[in-house]
């Protein structure tokens, strides 16, 4: 009952009778029972295990009515992402007011990692849900990101309103490493393979937006696949001599889903659960 030894619970006793300077219990070989000044101690000490009970009772009853958060992480400005934390705000308004999302930073790391470590609610990257290799982590669906390439105005494919991903066969495409677009890549890859090919790279690492305009203006003879709403954010800082084309073919999306801690407790993260599932479910029967 209180998850300690015979001989750890003696030592406390012994050390709390030192502490006041009086004698609690009269010890028989191996039978113990209260001396007088105990017993007269003996309702004191129930207070206080009431008292004890009755706080954190309390501490319990205070963090249930705290404030609802939600922490998010990963993929936050991806078009479809942004409408459904609006659709999400919309339907809980009522319960939560409208400032319990908060977005945060992943800081150059992968947004599962927060999600592992227990440091976020809510992680959104490019992951389809059956291939999670961790127990502890659950995803939903919420869309997929339609694919466009990035080529120099002087590259054959540059007049062309539209590719198939089996034109990129004998192209050698810009393979980009950083945790911003940790993966992405072999969603690519296995679009490629899924037509016949193996695709030819050539790798560029990147930790911020801005390195990707500066290789968009060093492109050459390549070819960069990119997300369609990626594209339109960051399509104002390309260079000129850049065109953006739209890529058509099997699997050319990446899944975008939203990753969370099965142990994660916050009410507010099981509302978004339910309210992403009915989502996923309605665009499903549509």
């Amino acid at each position: 009952m209180l998850n300690m030894s015979q001989p750890t619970l003696s030592k406390h006793i012994i050390s709390f009778e030192k502490e006041l300077r009086l004698s609690l219990f009269e010890r028989t070989g191996s039978a113990m029972r209260l001396t007088e000044a105990g017993n007269a101690l003996l309702p004191f000490a129930y207070k206080i295990l009431d008292a004890q009970s009755m706080f954190y009772e309390e501490a319990r009853r205070i963090k249930s009515e705290a404030p609802a958060r939600l922490s998010v992480t990963g993929l936050t400005d991806e078009t479809v992402v942004m409408a459904l934390l609006g659709r999400f705000i919309t339907s809980a308004e009522s319960e939560y007011g409208t400032g319990f999302i908060q977005v945060r930073s992943c800081h150059h790391k992968r947004p599962i990692d927060f999600v592992k470590a227990g440091s976020i609610d809510v992680a959104f990257d490019y992951f389809e849900p059956s291939e999670l290799d961790d127990d502890t982590v659950g995803a939903v669906i919420v869309g997929r990101c339609p694919w466009a390439a990035i080529v120099d105005a002087g590259h054959p494919f540059a007049n062309r309103a539209s590719i198939d991903i089996e034109d990129l066969r004998h192209e050698t495409l810009v393979r980009i490493e950083g945790a911003h677009v940790s993966e992405a890549w072999r969603f690519i890859e296995r679009a490629c393979l899924l037509n016949g090919f193996a695709p030819k790279t050539r790798r560029r690492y990147s930790m911020r937006l801005t390195d990707l305009l500066t290789l968009s203006s060093t492109i050459g003879n390549d070819v960069l696949i990119a997300g369609v709403n990626f594209v339109k954010r960051i399509e104002a800082g390309l260079p000129s001599s850049c065109r953006v084309i739209e890529l058509t073919g099997e699997a050319t999306s990446f899944p975008l889903s939203a990753l969370y801690h099965i142990g994660n407790l916050n009410p507010a993260l099981d509302r978004f659960i339910d309210f992403m599932e009915a989502d996923l479910a309605e665009r499903e029967h549509c």
